[in-house]
This record gives structure tokens, sequence and C-alpha cells, in this order.
């Protein structure tokens, strides 16, 4: 077709992503400066940069934005679609990546390649080492990558997975400290009295997008409030600490359990697996279970108590559990990683 053959297309994203990354380097240049007069100033103008651009675009059309928070699907797709389709993604090239060592070129684009490879080697022999000679001298001479976003193809696989980990330890704790708050008598009536509801849709959107765009929020998040959750719940160096050698193999991220305890328990299901009843994965998954089981006590303890306090007990459950967990996972070996970005991804779609 027409579009086609002018290669329209692919002209109008490379000429995109020439202002992206020329922006980039702009807004690189100014955060170096900044940075040489106050650390602390640069670390926090990213932030403040997009809460003056959120108050400016809030303050010209008020109307396009109330309208965009509550008429539209914006909120599902900041708090929903978006995420859960990156994590997939990111479990996909990152499984790919392990398995095939990384990433799979194009068998045509492969075929040509090899083609052009033997043509310009018959003419001439010397071809392949002036390319590895001119290779060796660029990357001598480039620069050292300052910083690799998520969202920059530099960023490796199990950068974006650990990214994909603290978004939703973030997003799961900002969550959980909402439903918490609307379940508080005085807070709803006070939203349903003074019309709240669209500020606080807007400030909910608000809140995603900040998430989302790559500035080191959820980073920033899960820094300052989810590592210090996870460390008042119950860290893992503690929970490794007070269990013994053996049980500590079999869970190296488990809850906080006393070493004896575990012990006793380990050495219970040993006797199983002397007698072939049960594999010793079994018995690690069943530690685990114990482990895990021991931090879901008190959301166990609500079921007997008033309605409220049971919904408390669901969002600890749901929610705050989870968020240790998947702290704990950003330390712990793949499986666990997996798991839990799985687990982040089935919450967000059934609820």
């Amino acid at each position: 077709s027409f579009i086609r053959r002018r290669r329209y297309v692919p002209r109008t994203l490379a000429w995109c992503g020439a202002k992206k990354r020329a922006a980039g380097r702009r807004y690189r240049r100014v955060l170096d400066r900044i940075m040489k007069f106050n650390r602390t100033l640069a670390a926090v103008f990213p932030h403040l940069l997009y809460a003056a651009a959120a108050a400016s675009v809030r303050w010209m059309a008020p109307q396009f934005v109330r309208y965009a928070c509550a008429e539209t699907a914006l909120i599902s797709v900041l708090a929903v679609w978006y995420p859960v389709g990156r994590t997939v993604w990111a479990l996909r090239k990152w499984d790919v990546g392990r398995k095939g060592g990384g990433a799979v070129e194009h068998p045509t684009k492969a075929a040509k390649a090899t083609k052009a490879t033997k043509v310009r080697t018959t003419r001439d022999g010397s071809w392949i080492k002036q390319q590895q000679k001119g290779a060796t001298s660029t990357a001598a001479a480039a620069p050292k990558k300052k910083f690799a976003s998520i969202y920059s193809p530099r960023a490796t696989d199990e950068e974006i997975v650990l990214a994909q980990l603290q978004f939703w330890a973030a997003a799961g704790l900002l969550s959980a400290s909402t439903a918490g708050a609307a379940l508080l008598p005085l807070v709803e009536r006070t939203v349903v009295a003074g019309g709240l509801a669209p500020h606080l849709r807007e400030l909910h959107a608000g809140v995603l997008l900040w998430l989302h765009i790559p500035t080191g929020a959820a980073e920033l998040v899960y820094r300052a409030a989810c590592v210090p959750l996870a460390g008042a719940v119950g860290s893992a160096s503690r929970a490794a600490a007070a269990r013994g050698a053996g049980t500590a193999d079999a869970l190296d991220d488990g809850g906080e359990l006393s070493g004896p305890f575990l012990d006793k328990i380990g050495t219970f299901l040993g006797v199983f697996v002397f007698f072939k009843t049960i594999s010793e994965q079994t018995k690690k998954m069943l530690l685990r279970l114990v482990a895990e089981g021991y931090a879901l006590f008190p959301a166990l303890v609500t079921l007997g108590c008033p309605s409220f306090l049971t919904l408390y007990g669901c969002v600890y459950a749901g929610m705050v559990i989870p968020v240790v967990n998947t702290v704990r996972a950003g330390t712990s070996a793949t499986p666990q990683r997996v798991r839990w970005l799985e687990y982040w991804c089935a919450h967000t779609l059934l609820s």
C-alpha cells in the first residue's frame, strides 16, 4: 500500500523515539545540575514536577479530569489492565530469557543476517575482524550506563521483574490503607456528606499514574513503607536467625516462628520422607504453609468478631500479608517471585 511504501509508520515511530530520547537527555542534564546543588532536592524533583503537572491539568481542565475519572475506564486501566498486562509480559519475557538464554530472534531476520555475513566474508576475509575491532573500540569508548529505567530496552529481565514486585507491593499497601480507612464509620460519613467521592476518585487516578510513570515512585513507597512493614511483621533475616539451620533451607522467606517449633515439625515430616510417603519437596511445601499460616492467625481470630473487624481481617489476609511476602520475595528464589506476581494478577482480576 501507499503507507507501507512511504514507510510512514516506522518513520513516525522513529521520530517519536528520537524526541523521547532527546527529552530524556535534557531531563537528565537538568537533574544532574540539581544534584550538584542538592542531592535531596534532586531526589524529590521528579515527584514535585509530577505534582505540579497534575495540579496544573486539574486546574486548567477540571471538567475533563472529572469526566475521565468518573465516566471512563481510566481507573480500571491504571489499576487492573495495564499492570496485569505488564506483569504477564514481564514474566513471559523473563521465562523465555531463562530458558533460551536471551531474546529469540525472528528466523527470517536471522537467515538474512547469516546470508549477508557469508557474502561479506567471501568478498573480504578480514571483514569479520574489522567489525569485531570496531565493536570493541566502540564499547571501550562508550560511557558507563548511569540508570536504566524499567521502560528502557537496556533494563534486564530481572530488573523488570523486581520493578513489578515493587509496584505491586506499593499498590497493595496503598489499597490496604484505602480499604482500611473506608471501613471507618466516620470516614464514610464524611465522604458522603461532604461530596468528596469525585475528588477521591481523581486522587486515586493521580496516585496510580504516579506509581506507573518512571519517576521511581513505586520504589520510593516500597522502601519507605513496604520494607518497614515487612520488618514489623517479621523480616526474613530475623526469621532465618530464629530457625534452625535445617529449616532455614526449607523456608528461606517464611513467617516468623521459633526455631524449635519448626524443627519439631520438620523432624516429624522427615519420618514420612524416610519411608517415602511424601517427597522432600512436599515436606518443604508443608513447612512453608505452616510458617505462612502462622502469619495469617490474626485474620482467623477476626472470624468470631463483629463484621467490621472481620472485614479488617480480610484486608489483613488479602493485602497486608501478601505485601510482606512480596517484599521477602524480592530477595528470595525465583519461584517465590513468580508466585507472588501471579497472586497479585489473580487478586486484582478477581477483586
